[in-house]
């Protein structure tokens, strides 16, 4: 994806995304599978160098379609890639209905408790991307331990 081509409303930054997510607007589950950024997500951004005349483009969206790629993999120090999680989490959960995303947690690091991860992941259990839709026998799609992501993942 070309990101000097995309506007900045197509890829709202985190502030923009929550009060999307907090109030009933235009911009609330937009991306239906038929738009042209569906499953699209903002990583975060960078500055570059205009294409013609060589000039600054400060704070450019980096972001990857996850349609295209498939998956999507973050690597570096919890601290700083928790956070980046949370916020594609939220973006597709802000941007695309329930009805075109499902969304399934699964969180069984064993070099952590149970409930510092329940803490960290507590938030999802308001959205309605992970109400159980296929026959899941569970009551959420979250998952701390192995019985709760096999019961989350088969239907």
């Amino acid at each position: 994806m070309a990101a000097a081509a995309r506007t900045p409303e197509s890829w709202p930054d985190p502030a923009t995304l929550l009060l999307t997510a907090l109030g009933p607007g235009p911009r609330l589950w937009e991306r239906g599978p038929d738009h042209p950024e569906s499953l699209a997500v903002r990583l975060g951004t960078v500055d570059r160098v205009g294409p013609d005349d060589g000039g600054p483009l400060p704070a450019v969206p980096v972001t990857v379609s996850l349609r295209e790629a498939g998956a999507l993999g973050l690597a570096g120090p919890r601290e700083r890639l928790t956070g980046l999680a949370r916020a594609v989490v939220a973006q597709l959960a802000a941007l695309h209905s329930p009805d075109c995303l499902e969304i399934v947690l699964i969180s069984t690091d064993r070099a952590r408790t149970t409930a510092e991860r329940t803490a960290e992941w507590a938030w999802l259990g308001w959205l309605p991307h992970l109400r159980p839709t296929h026959g899941q026998d569970c009551r959420l799609l979250l998952a701390y331990d192995r019985d709760q992501a096999a019961a989350s993942t088969t239907s």
